[in-house]
């Protein structure tokens, strides 16, 4: 007599193997989700710390108002330079920044040169803490020069302050590199004006201008 017991010996594999190909897709499924989310830690790990700058601007100076050299010099309202930031992030959306920017206008006259000169003291305060697009806002007070110098070496400077007011975006292309568009207005108190040369002088003066700054910048975090 046969057996009660004796069951037909099925074979084991098809039943295990929904089981291996579930854990197979679901470790591959999890391979580029677990390298995301190092890549975005890595990407938030790249602040605090130390920033450097350097940059392409264009620059504009509202002169309506103002006959800077007294003498009837023309200088283009629109000028092009260069820029220098050092900064440190003390939080991933929160830091300061020393901004210096250089730029050059065009004069009417071919052998005297006139520049804009400006240094920030900005915060920075970012409105994501994450991810490779970053807007920002900041603004801050500092310093700026209007100069015409001959090539005999003589000049005329304004000087003053300034409060400055902007923002823009940056993108980082790698953890410890990024590129960024940036804008800022300045309202510049001009408060001296000194005169170097054949009669020199220095004196008071209450003029204000507006300026207005924007450029592109690559930033490197250390």
């Amino acid at each position: 007599m046969k057996s009660m017991n004796n069951q037909p010996n099925f074979p084991t594999l098809p039943g295990r193997f929904p089981i291996v190909t579930i854990c197979l897709a679901v470790a591959l499924m999890a391979g580029p989700s677990s390298r995301a989310a190092a890549q975005t830690v890595e990407l938030d790990s790249k602040r605090p710390g130390l920033t450097l700058s350097l940059g392409l601007v264009g620059t504009h100076i509202d002169l309506a108002n103002i006959d800077l050299f007294d003498s009837g010099l023309e200088i283009a309202e629109t000028g092009n330079g260069v820029e220098v930031q050092l900064g440190y992030a003390f939080t991933p959306t929160f830091g300061l920044e020393l901004r210096i920017v250089g730029a050059e206008h065009a004069s009417g006259e071919p052998n005297v040169k006139t520049t804009l000169a400006q240094v920030h003291l900005d915060a920075v305060v970012g409105l994501l803490s994450h991810g490779r697009v970053r807007p920002y806002f900041a603004g801050g007070i500092g310093a700026g020069e209007l100069r015409a110098e001959d090539a005999n070496g003589a000049s005329l400077a304004y000087d003053g302050g300034l409060i400055d007011m902007g923002g823009g975006v940056e993108v980082f292309l790698s953890r410890r590199f990024a590129v960024s568009l940036n804008y800022r207005y300045a309202l510049m108190d001009l408060m001296t004006v000194e005169r170097t040369g054949a009669a020199p002088f220095q004196r008071d003066v209450d003029l204000s201008s507006d300026t207005h700054v924007w450029g592109v910048r690559s930033t490197f975090s250390f």
